[in-house]
């Protein structure tokens, strides 16, 4: 009512007594009335111009993410590095990961956010044990971070209490009686025969994060490159190989070196895109989510479609691709002495992986193929990655070796065992 109060004054504002007469104010409560439109002046909602009239000040606002915390309170990040704090019980039905956008009002250690605006949800899918409730089914989330109810609907008449299930979210209902909590609306969209374990702790992780569901449910499907002409250079009489580790079915980089009269030259191929994600197309929509690949002991969610990533843009052999070149020169010192970069085509010789390289490296011939230009290429970035990392000793470069953790899992898909597995000098040629 004081701000519709103050707003009708189109900024000219009003005095204290004039508020009071308005709002008709009892005499017993004026002294109380005063002190509270003071804590407001200090609150910054309201402020005091000429002859002591107080004018409605507008709230700044922060729309960011809302971060929850297991002791009940939270923050938005803003995009800009602005932060807020939010109290407990000021985002019901708000999960976390959601965007918002609060008012902010001075806090006590910075700014507060009020008003909460669902702008989009990030979590899709929630994972938890099933409970019976009063007619209805109720989701144990067992996350600190989800006190609210959370009913399950379902037309099965096979579930059970206990039984750990995945759910969609599919709304929000009011509280029921005045003081309670919203209840959020999920459908039933999966029961885990095998209870919780590994598998159901792997489903939860995508869940959270809002994940596995972009590439089940709104993958963009194959589409034409177009790539607007672009001119290219006609790199595919160059002998590119790919390296990768044994399993790897995406081959995004494609290596070429020779020896020049001054040291090294280096052609790095980058698999180019471009032409497949357009600027506010599904798939650079869907990229933008995913953010990048997200590598699980049992899987790997590319961040572009695997159509694209393990096919139509990925450096396989015998077949022309789109990419983006940086040509290094390095002296026998191992400085950078020349570069330059373009768009250009490639047709990789083979596809080989660390495993073969390192082989190669060691004196076994064999296991490249039958190709003088792949194999005089492998041994030029051998002697380049060693040549780039002497200089980079000399320049006080510090080491820090470390292994890498492979789990072994069953058939199951429950691990086993856990590998550790030491870096090779096959690894460094294409990470140096």
């Amino acid at each position: 009512m004081l701000l519709k109060l103050l707003e009708q004054t189109e900024g000219y504002g009003m005095t204290p007594a004039q508020l009071i007469h308005a709002m008709e104010i009892t005499p017993g409560a004026r002294r109380a009335f005063r002190a509270w439109l003071k804590a407001q002046q200090r609150q910054g909602l309201l402020s005091k111009g000429e002859a002591q009239r107080l004018r409605a000040r507008r709230r700044q606002s922060l729309r960011g993410r809302l971060k929850v915390s297991p002791r009940g309170f939270a923050f938005i990040d803003g995009r800009s590095r602005q932060s807020a704090f939010v109290a407990p019980g000021a985002f019901e039905g708000l999960l976390d990961g959601d965007e918002v956008e609060a008012e902010l009002v001075p806090g006590r250690k910075g700014p507060e956010g009020v008003n909460l605006q669902l702008i989009k949800r990030h979590r899709t899918r929630l994972i938890g044990r099933l409970i019976q409730g009063h007619e209805r089914w109720i989701l144990d989330a067992e996350d600190r971070r989800l006190e609210m109810p959370i009913e399950v609907r379902s037309e099965r008449s096979d579930l059970a209490s206990g039984q750990m299930v995945r759910v969609k979210i599919t709304g929000m209902e009011k509280p029921r009686w005045d003081g309670g909590s919203p209840t959020l609306v999920t459908e039933l969209d999966k029961v885990f025969e095998h209870g919780a374990g590994f598998t159901v702790e792997i489903e939860r992780l995508l869940a959270e994060h809002g994940l596995e569901w972009v590439s089940q449910e709104a993958e963009p499907g194959v589409t034409a490159c177009q790539d607007g002409g672009a001119k290219r250079q006609d790199l595919t009489h160059l002998p590119f190989t790919t390296i990768d580790p044994a399993d790897a079915r995406d081959h995004d980089d494609a290596l070429y070196a020779r020896w020049t009269d001054r040291g090294a030259e280096i052609t790095v191929a980058i698999a180019d895109v471009a032409g497949f994600v357009r600027p506010g197309s599904a798939l650079d929509e869907y990229a933008l989510r995913r953010g990048c690949s997200t590598y699980l002991p049992d899987r790997v969610l590319p961040m572009l479609p695997e159509w694209l990533s393990a096919d139509e843009a990925s450096l396989r052999s015998g077949v022309d691709r789109p990419v983006v070149f940086v040509r290094l020169e390095i002296d026998y010192q191992g400085d950078v002495i020349s570069s330059d970069w373009g768009l250009g085509t490639i047709r990789s010789r083979a596809d080989l992986n660390y495993d073969q390289v390192q082989e190669f490296i060691d004196g076994d011939e064999s296991v490249l193929p039958d190709d003088k230009e792949v194999r005089e290429s492998t041994v030029v970035l051998s002697e380049a990655a060693r040549m780039l990392m002497a200089a980079r000793g000399r320049k006080g470069q510090l080491e820090i070796a470390s292994g890498e953790l492979r789990f072994k899992l069953d058939s199951e898909g429950e691990p086993v065992g856990v590998v550790e597995r030491q870096q090779r000098f096959a690894e460094r040629i294409v990470e140096v």
